[in-house]
C-alpha cells in the first residue's frame, strides 16, 4: 500500500489563487488524488500477485 499523502489546504488555496490547480474546491482535490492512489495501488497489488 502506498502512503497517501496531500497538500495542506492551505497550499491548495495558494496553488489555485495562481491558476496551478484544475480542481475547483479541496474535497474535488483530495477525491481526485484518493482515485489516483487506488488506481496506482491496484498496479501494485497486480504486480505483486505475479
Amino acid at each position: 500500500m502506498i502512503p497517501r499523502v496531500y497538500m495542506t489546504e492551505e497550499r491548495f488555496v495558494e496553488e489555485v489563487k495562481k491558476g496551478e490547480m484544475p480542481h475547483k474546491t479541496y474535497e474535488d482535490y483530495k477525491a481526485s488524488v484518493d482515485k489516483l492512489f487506488d488506481e496506482l495501488d491496484n498496479e501494485v497489488d497486480e504486480e505483486e500477485e505475479k
